[in-house]
């Protein structure tokens, strides 16, 4: 089952209309078909964006089979994408720091794909927490520990996976360096800092009419159906919302807003998006 075969509520309001997507069956289709319908841009932030993900609509899947098609296909048709996606603490969350970088390089590889006129603008968002230097030297030790794990993990991997990892943990590069022999270690230094917190947000406006929002990230362990078939521990329950009106065009103010703060481009306010009364 790749769909519901209910159609999604949709709710007027004196903002547009806001169409209530239950499953990842409804919201990834409905995804896939507003960006298909894109003529311009696309602005959105994510807190992981795997272009690995299948297509499910078959509106998506007559051109491919997962987002890395589909985005070769927008950036070729000249529609521009701006992508803010999450980064994460590169020791303590080591995996999907690292899953980040291997889906930035994945879009950056779609953008090559696609030629060199695609309009293609990503870039890794790193919350700008910081903890303290007191907290950061009773952390240390474990820490450490962290970084020893990492070191022995990365150690069991053949010398050109062990590379291709380290490709895609670039926060680690101060704190990893390589021996003689080619395998990895620690390097000698102070605590280093520590990222507590990640942006997480799953939105993406289509050019600046229609605004996808919620809480569900796009990968194949967000997919669920109305049936919930996967076990348990393994189903993924989230609603989105797509919306149609003046909202879409709010919420891509605030997305430039949040990309230049990030950006460090000064004292940045961030517009706070009014809640949306039902009529």
């Amino acid at each position: 089952m790749t769909e519901s075969s209910t159609a999604p509520e949709t709710i007027t309001t004196s903002s547009g209309e806001i169409q209530l997507l239950m499953t990842a069956s409804e919201a990834f289709p409905a995804l896939e078909r507003a960006v298909l319908s894109a003529q311009d841009r696309i602005v959105a932030s994510f807190r992981i964006f795997d272009p690995a993900t299948k297509l499910h609509s078959p509106e998506a899947r007559a051109i491919g089979d997962d987002w890395f098609d589909l985005l070769v296909h927008t950036f070729k048709r000249g529609v521009s994408f701006d992508l803010m996606l999450s980064d994460f603490d590169p020791i303590i969350s080591y995996d999907t720091h690292m899953l980040t970088w291997q889906s930035l390089r994945q879009i950056w590889s779609a953008a090559e794909l696609a030629g060199p006129d695609a309009k293609v603008a990503v870039r890794p968002g790193m919350h700008p927490a910081r903890i303290g230097l007191l907290p950061r030297l009773g952390l240390w030790p474990s820490v450490r520990k962290e970084l020893r794990e990492i070191c022995g993990w990365l150690n069991t991997l053949e010398p050109s996976h062990r590379r291709s990892a380290l490709r895609h943990l670039p926060g680690l590069c101060t704190c990893l360096g390589d021996c003689d022999d080619g395998s990895t270690k620690m390097r000698f230094g102070g605590p280093p800092f520590l990222f507590p917190a990640s942006h997480h947000q799953k939105l993406a406006v289509i050019d600046g009419e229609q605004l996808y929002i919620g809480g569900l990230d796009l990968n194949d362990r967000r997919y669920d159906t109305l049936t919930h078939e996967r076990a348990a521990d393994e189903t993924w329950h989230d609603v989105q919302l797509l919306v149609r009106g003046p909202a879409a065009a709010a919420a891509e103010t605030y997305l430039t807003q949040v990309r230049d703060a990030v950006d460090g481009k000064g004292n940045v306010q961030i517009q706070v998006l009014e809640p949306v009364p039902r009529s």
